[in-house]
């Protein structure tokens, strides 16, 4: 979801089907061009560099989402959507710090 693809939908679409079909047992970067894998490998770091900030933050505000969101200077709603993104399950982490 991250990458620019630079070329159409359609494009893409075509590469991943025929990616499919040629397979074998799976799908690997190996199916795609250089520049994709490149592009790719680039953006894994910074989001789980964003991933460590958010649960530093809510760690560091013992799970209150408005005061980690202000640490993070981002809205709740921003806060919200990035735990979604990155699997982080408010209501479960409740449980754990009751104990």
């Amino acid at each position: 979801m991250d990458y620019d693809w630079p070329g159409n939908i359609r494009d893409l679409k075509n590469r991943l089907g025929a990616a499919f079909i040629s397979a074998d047992a799976s799908v690997g970067l190996k199916a795609f061009p250089e520049f994709f894998r490149r592009q790719l490998q680039e953006t894994k770091a910074p989001s789980q560099n964003e991933r460590i900030r958010l649960l530093s933050a809510l760690f560091n505000t013992s799970w209150n989402k408005t005061k980690a969101a202000q640490q993070l200077q981002w809205s709740q709603m921003t806060l919200y959507r990035k735990m979604e993104k990155y699997g982080i399950p408010s209501k479960a982490m409740r449980m754990v710090n009751k104990n």
